[in-house]
């Protein structure tokens, strides 16, 4: 993914998951204050997003599809 700020620094980038059988949008419980040319995670180290739900906090992963 590639972002782009209006400021050089400091824009706070917050993420949002999508549920599209439930038509249900839920908040990622991670944020991240924007860094030019910074890189967060690898290919072989993918930062895990956790979203928030009404009965808690869970990772979400592809295979649970």
């Amino acid at each position: 993914m590639t972002m782009y700020a209006n400021n050089k620094e400091g824009e706070l980038v917050s993420f949002k998951y999508f549920n599209n059988l439930e038509s249900k949008e839920y908040p990622i419980v991670q944020s991240k204050g924007f860094t030019i040319n910074a890189i967060w995670g690898k290919i072989e180290a993918p930062i895990p997003l956790m979203v928030e739900t009404t009965i808690g906090t869970h990772e979400y992963n592809d295979a649970q599809k």
